[in-house]
This record gives C-alpha cells, sequence and structure tokens, in this order.
C-alpha cells in the first residue's frame, strides 16, 4: 500500500500522510471522519476451490478500472474451534506468516464472532501485553422476519483515537462487558439479514448515538458473481472484512451467495436507514431487504410460476409448545393444529413490519385434550378433528366451539368436505358423513379393514385411505364405494385434483390414479421419508415428509424443487388462496413460511 496508486486515497480516507506508513494501520484506523462521509469501496471474493476451508480476499476500489489488494483470509479448524486468519499476502495465509494481522473467532454455532489483532497472546500471559480485541459480532434470529445483525466495536472519535480492549482475564472481554450492559467505550452497529435473492446486508448506528440510524456498512452481492462492501467511518477496512466474513460463514446468512445478485442499486452516503414505514422488513437502526417489502405482504409472485430456486423461507413462526401436526389457511389467518390439542390461530397481516425481538401472538383454541390429526375451514367456522374421538366446530368470529360431534369410537385422523357434508375418517375403520346444517350424523360409510389414514374430496367423488393399503373412491350422490385402488404401500395422505388422485406413501412415493380410466398413472418419486402431508394448488402439488424436505411438484412436467429448512418430520403443508405463500409445520416445531422471490 506504499506505491503511488494509495497516496491520495490514504491521505484522504484514512488519515494517513506518510506514503511509507506501515500497512497494518488499515486495520486500526477507522475511515476518516468528515462531515459528509462517502463510502469506501471495496470487493470481496470468495475462493471455494477447497470447500470446507474456503478462502477470501478483499480489493479497494481505487477508481473504474483499478482494484488493490488489501486482505486475505482462510478458515482454519483446531480442535473443533474455528477461526479465519486474516493476511496482508494474497496467498500466505497462516498464523505463522510475517503478513498475519489478525484474526476472526467464532463460537460452534456459527452466531457469535470476535475480532481480535495479530497477537497470539490472548490475556498477555506470555507478553505482558494481551491481545488486542477489534469487535464482536452476533446474529440473532427473530420469531418471525429475517436474521438480526449486530456489531459492537471499541468507540471511535472523529480524530481517529479508538477505545482500547485488552483483557488480561475472560471476564473482561468485549463480549462480556457488552452482555454485562457495560457499552460505555463501545458503538453499535444493527441491522438486518434477510435471506432472499437481491438482499442487501446494511448496519446503521444504535439510537443510543448522536449519528442514530446513519448507514455506515453495506454489502451486497454483484451480479459478477463477487461481493460489494462499502463503508465508512467509524469502521476501519479490518472490521468490514471481518463482517463479511461472517455473513459467510453464518449457516442462514451464507445462502445470500448462492442467491441471484441485487439489482443496481445506490443510497446517498450515511443516510439513515429506512425506517419501518419505508421498509417491509426492518426498523429505523438497519434493514436488509430488496426488493422493499414484508415477507408476508401477500403481494408477490405466484409460487405455479416461481423459477427453480426462486422459492426460499423468508419466515418462521418458531418457539412454539409442540409438534404441528396439521395446518389450513384461510385468507390472513392460518390455523395449526398441535400435538398437545391445542389449535392455534395466527393473524398473519399483523406480522408486517414486526419491531425486532417481538414475539407474534396468536389466539389459542382448546377443548380437545390431544392431538388435533386434522382441521378444515369453511367461510364461517373451522372444524377439528382430534386423538380424542371429537369432531369440534368452532365459530370464527368468536372463536368458541360451537358444536362437538361425537360418534367414532377411537382416534379421529382425516376429514373433508363436500358442500355441506363433514366427512371424518377415523381409527375405528368407519368415515362418518355429517350434515353440517343440521349438525348431525347421517350415515356411516364402512369398507376398509383397518384405520382410515386420509381423505380428499372433489365434486362428487370422496377418496379414503387406509393402513390396510387400499384407496377407496367413493360416489357422494349415492354414497357408495365404486373402486378400490390396491397401493402396494401404506398411505399417509390424499390430495386429489382434475380427476386424479396422488398418495403419498410409506414407502416414499407418491402414487398417482386416473379416475377417468380408474387406473393407477405413474409415480412421484423424490422423497426419502414417509410422505406424511400433500396439498395442491393451481396444477401445483406440495409434499411434505420424515426426510424434513418440503418438495413442490409441476403437474405439467413432473419436475421437482425441494426446500430445505425443518429439521424433524413434516406433517403439514398449506398454501393461501393467492398461491403465493406456502407455509409448513413440523416436529420440530416450527411453522416455517415460503415465498417466491
Amino acid at each position: 500500500m506504499t506505491t503511488p496508486r494509495s497516496t491520495k486515497v490514504m491521505s484522504e480516507k484514512f488519515g494517513i500522510s506518510q506514503p511509507d506508513t506501515d500497512v497494518r494501520a488499515l486495520l486500526i484506523n477507522p475511515a476518516k471522519w468528515a462531515e459528509h462521509p462517502s463510502y469506501i469501496e471495496t470487493i470481496v471474493d470468495r475462493d471455494v476451490s477447497t470447500p470446507l476451508l474456503p478462502a477470501f480476499h478483499m480489493y479497494m476500489v481505487l477508481n473504474d478500472n483499478y482494484k488493490a489488494f488489501a486482505f486475505s483470509a482462510s478458515k482454519r479448524v483446531v480442535a473443533h474451534n474455528t477461526h479465519y486468519a486474516i493476511s496482508l499476502d494474497h496467498q500466505d495465509m497462516t498464523n505463522s506468516s510475517e503478513a498475519f494481522c489478525g484474526k476472526l473467532r467464532c463460537n460452534s454455532k456459527g452466531t457469535e464472532f470476535a475480532i481480535y489483532d495479530d497477537s497470539n497472546d490472548p490475556y498477555g500471559l506470555k507478553t505482558g501485553k494481551p491481545r488486542r480485541e477489534l469487535g464482536i459480532i452476533s446474529y440473532k434470529k427473530k420469531l418471525l422476519g429475517p436474521m438480526q445483525l449486530e456489531v459492537v466495536m471499541p468507540r471511535v472519535r472523529k480524530d481517529g483515537a479508538c477505545a482500547q480492549f485488552r483483557p488480561s482475564q475472560p471476564e473482561e472481554s468485549m463480549i462480556q462487558l457488552y452482555k454485562a450492559g457495560r457499552t460505555e467505550h463501545m458503538i453499535i452497529l444493527r441491522g438486518n439479514a434477510n435471506v432472499a435473492p437481491g438482499g442487501v446486508v446494511e448496519l446503521a448506528q444504535s439510537s443510543s448515538s448522536s449519528q442514530a440510524g446513519k448507514v455506515v456498512f453495506q454489502a451486497c452481492k454483484r451480479p459478477e458473481g463477487d461481493w460489494s462492501v462499502k463503508y465508512m467511518h467509524p469502521l476501519s477496512c479490518f472490521q468490514a472484512f471481518n463482517i463479511v466474513i461472517s455473513l459467510f460463514h453464518n449457516p442462514t446468512t451464507a445462502g445470500l451467495d448462492a442467491l441471484p445478485a441485487a439489482e443496481t442499486r445506490s443510497m446517498d452516503a450515511g443516510a439513515p436507514a429506512p425506517t419501518s414505514s419505508q421498509s417491509g422488513v426492518g426498523t429505523a437502526t438497519g434493514t436488509a431487504t430488496i426488493p422493499n417489502r414484508s415477507p408476508l405482504s401477500g403481494v408477490g409472485i405466484d409460487l405455479n410460476a416461481a423459477k427453480p430456486g426462486s422459492i426460499i423461507n423468508t419466515a418462521s413462526l418458531e418457539g412454539l409448545s409442540h409438534a404441528v401436526y396439521t395446518m389450513t389457511v384461510q385468507g390472513a389467518k392460518v390455523y395449526s393444529g398441535l400435538y398437545n390439542g391445542n389449535i392455534q390461530v395466527w393473524h398473519m397481516d399483523a406480522y408486517v413490519n414486526l419491531p425486532s425481538g417481538s414475539r407474534p401472538e396468536y389466539h389459542t383454541l382448546t377443548g380437545h385434550t390431544s392431538s388435533v390429526y386434522a382441521l378444515v375451514v369453511t367461510e364461517r367456522q373451522l372444524i377439528s378433528a382430534s386423538h380424542d374421538k371429537l369432531v369440534k366446530i368452532w365459530d370464527l368470529n368468536t372463536l368458541r366451539c360451537r358444536h362437538t360431534l361425537k360418534g367414532h369410537n377411537s382416534r379421529v385422523r382425516a376429514l373433508a368436505l363436500s358442500g355441506k357434508l363433514l366427512f371424518s375418517g377415523s381409527n375405528d375403520k368407519s368415515i362418518k358423513v355429517w350434515n353440517l346444517e343440521m349438525v348431525s350424523q347421517t350415515q356411516s360409510l364402512e369398507s376398509h379393514s383397518s384405520w382410515i389414514r386420509a381423505l380428499a374430496s372433489e365434486r362428487d367423488v370422496l377418496t379414503s385411505a387406509s393402513k390396510d393399503n387400499t384407496v377407496k373412491v367413493w360416489d357422494l350422490k349415492t354414497m357408495k364405494c365404486i373402486f378400490t385402488f390396491s397401493t402396494g404401500s401404506e398411505v399417509y395422505s390424499l390430495a386429489v385434483t382434475n380427476n386424479t388422485v396422488y398418495g403419498g406413501c410409506q414407502d416414499h412415493k407418491i402414487r398417482v390414479w386416473n379416475l377417468n380410466t380408474m387406473q393407477k398413472s405413474h409415480m412421484l418419486i423424490g422423497h426419502e421419508g414417509v410422505v406424511r402431508c400433500l396439498f395442491i394448488r393451481n396444477n401445483t402439488l406440495y409434499s411434505g415428509g420424515s426426510d424434513c424436505k418440503v418438495k413442490v411438484w409441476d403437474l405439467k412436467t413432473n419436475d421437482c424443487t425441494t426446500l430445505f429448512g425443518h429439521t424433524s418430520f413434516i406433517r403439514a403443508v398449506a398454501v393461501d388462496e393467492l398461491g403465493q405463500t406456502l407455509y409448513s409445520g413440523a416436529d420440530d416445531k416450527k411453522i416455517k413460511i415460503w415465498q417466491a422471490r
């Protein structure tokens, strides 16, 4: 950095006037303070020639035609501890190199990071001078919305003087002081990282600062495949580089690099971050949402028209008390039935611009004494079926149980609607038929020799799947079984559309039957576990299984997209009426929300 190309930049942006100044000054010195600052622009690329131990390189953009190498970083794993060695050499990135200039260390989950200088004497036991801490980075997953990012760094004055953190014992480390609320010598930057195509990560000074809301860091993927990283006072180049590395390492934000690049976007240097009234997700302290709308805005791309790889997890409802066994959607409301017998009513329109750290509120319907296996919804009523042998009808206006239907003598596993008729399938091998206007049972359909696991209806046809390895077809005009398919495997879930029946099976396959010919048509193969739930909307089939995967099938081409995110059995999938938002519920006690971007 002592070549003529850098003299002007060093003076204007770093306050360094001597060309022969040690380049390590770039690590410690923040960008030069100015009344009307401009961003310092850099480019960061990732070398994945060794996928498990990636390397990163940062270049400073001096003008439109020239960029100069600044730093490299390489991942190191020692005794299960991970850190990144930062170097001034493009190739030699070892801790023992003369070019070694610092370290980024992270916890096992990739959610907390500490930035250090080049000393290998953490608490000064060898040299009497403890290692210097240059910042901490933390990631916090909100219950709903994007990942929250927080950077804590030593306080910096306008003249560039920095607070010194050199702990002589663990209790004096920056992260321990910060957790204890001792932040008088610290600057806190906050922002959000929404993992979506075109996602931009921005950090702004916190509300406790005189520069509250001022955006001082911005990073986004470029069409060329590398990353544009911009920063200004009080950050240093070294700190900015470490923040970017942490983005690549965190399990959630790492997904940004696999998504399409951001569109060209300009922002006035130091402009306040958009407030929640300007941005779909974020707070006045930072935002990371591009395009500028909420993940739950309900205005988006139809899932059946989504390009491959463009359906992403935009939000999650986490911290539920029990596993999610079933779901249904009506308008802006999502109804989830839980293992413990409760039903939760989520008002999704109330979660737009949910403040950081907030826990979404929901109504809880209590009445069942055991697991809720099935839910269906009409214009005015929610209907639930449970392990407690009961079917309950809930008023959507008052959210109170209006009727309890008794008739089964074992757990009720499945429900289906056809006009004013309700069908319930049970472990007692029967299908009960209920008139919703009269709120009474009209008859019982009995033909299966074992449990009824699933029901699905279309027009005047009802299909039922049983543990007896059959799917039966019922004519609803005569209430007679008109055909029986031998399935070859136990069917756990059913969906029907356009006279075609889809069955999710125990042997991991989705079998397809044609009701016009009463013949088996074909199979959809892709799951690696029991296919526990199916849902059809707009010629698209959605499936969830014991392999923790959600699959999206184009029924015209049978092409499949796989969605990852759950960590246990997926038991429920549902799509809103617009066909733009997919919900999945699982044994991991989470409801994940998926949209196309």
